[in-house]
């Protein structure tokens, strides 16, 4: 591995600080949007400015999260490639980072089908069917983010093995 230092700055903490940073905002974004999301939808139909407002906040978290991935997907090929040593050569490794790999790629599908359904609902309280959008809001709001949280603990876990090999 080149180290890279400049007095206190150190290139590879950097990026696992980025990559840390960046995780726990995703983790937190969901967590946060599961919460707001449930709020908004106890009351089914009653004021369809819930709605507006729900559909307002489920894209102002959307385009963080893209963002997040963005930068999780970025950290996380500077540390497989920049931190390599050799390490690659270890099967153990080569799994974990496959595994991790796959669990982003999953990531990156369900955060897909939850823009689909962010997009349809928008579709349908344009067209007020109200049962239609409530359906599209539950999808998201307790399925497939609830979802990502549990396969984005799973990532974590396999970051925190990998890290014990480096």
């Amino acid at each position: 591995m080149i180290h890279q230092e400049i007095a206190f700055f150190k290139f590879d903490q950097l990026i696992i600080f980025l990559h840390i940073s960046f995780v726990a905002l995703f983790i937190g974004l969901q967590a946060g949007l599961v919460l707001t999301g449930s709020y908004f939808i106890k009351n089914k139909f009653e004021d369809k400015e819930r709605y507006h407002i729900l559909l307002h906040i489920i894209r102002r978290f959307g385009l963080a999260i893209f963002a997040l991935v963005l930068g999780i997907a970025l950290t996380s090929l500077i540390i497989v490639f920049y931190f390599d040593d050799g390490k690659m050569q270890n099967p153990m490794t080569s799994a974990i980072v496959a595994t991790k790999w796959a669990i982003e790629l999953f990531l990156l599908l369900n955060l897909s089908y939850i823009f689909y359904r962010y997009k349809k609902a928008l579709k349908t309280l344009r067209s007020h069917e109200m049962i239609e959008l409530n359906e599209s809001l539950i999808v998201i709001i307790y399925y497939f983010t609830p979802l990502n949280l549990l396969a984005s603990l799973a990532a974590v876990y396999l970051g925190v093995s990998y890290m014990g090999f480096l």
